[in-house]
């Protein structure tokens, strides 16, 4: 689903100010949710030319999100699950790092 402002043009002095401090910026940073529209353009779908805005998008979006609850065994068991795979991680990273220093011990 591509996003596009309906007329960039009217952005653009705006966007060059602001990539002198952060050149990185896109239009997409700099532009208000409202003026963010997505199309699906999937030729296909029955949605096809359907367009939509980010603010209605946020707002489903956060309204979903608002009728989850999560108990604190849940939280629990999620930050357990999220340290596990971050020690994994380390480890992999680890044994790249050895692996590498042996073979540059190696070639000395």
């Amino acid at each position: 689903m591509p996003c596009y402002t309906p007329n960039p043009s009217r952005h653009q002095k705006k966007l060059i100010k602001a990539q002198v401090e952060k050149p990185d910026l896109t239009l997409k940073d700099i532009v208000k949710p409202n003026q963010i529209r997505c199309k699906c353009s999937a030729t296909q779908s029955k949605f096809h030319n359907f367009e939509i805005s980010y603010e209605e998008i946020e707002k489903e979006v956060l309204k979903m999100f608002s009728t989850w609850t999560i108990t604190d065994k849940e939280y629990q068991a999620y930050i357990g699950f999220i340290g596990n795979r971050l020690d994994d991680i380390r480890l992999e990273a680890m044994e790249k790092n050895n692996t590498i220093q042996f073979e540059i011990n190696k070639i000395k």
